[in-house]
């Protein structure tokens, strides 16, 4: 069985990198909702928020692997 990056690479990422600061960025969260609009985020959409963290971290990671070969050469470093 392969698993290849889609597998165990995300699995590492989550447990050591992202699994880390989750009270931190969730806590900042809620804070930053009570500050806009007055009122603490319900836990389900703070879960909500947190997921879409963690999705589009893995999508930056990824863009900017793609891309770290030609923006140092296009942009000097």
């Amino acid at each position: 069985m392969v698993l290849g990056i889609g597998g165990s690479f995300q699995y590492g990422i989550q447990v050591s990198v992202i699994a880390s600061p989750e009270e931190h960025v969730q806590s900042f969260v809620n804070y930053t909702w009570l500050w806009r609009y007055d009122a603490p985020v319900t836990d389900s959409s703070n879960k909500l928020i947190w997921s879409f963290i963690v999705a589009v971290l893995s999508l930056g990671a990824w863009a900017g692997a793609i891309h770290s070969g030609s923006l140092p050469v296009t942009y000097g470093r």
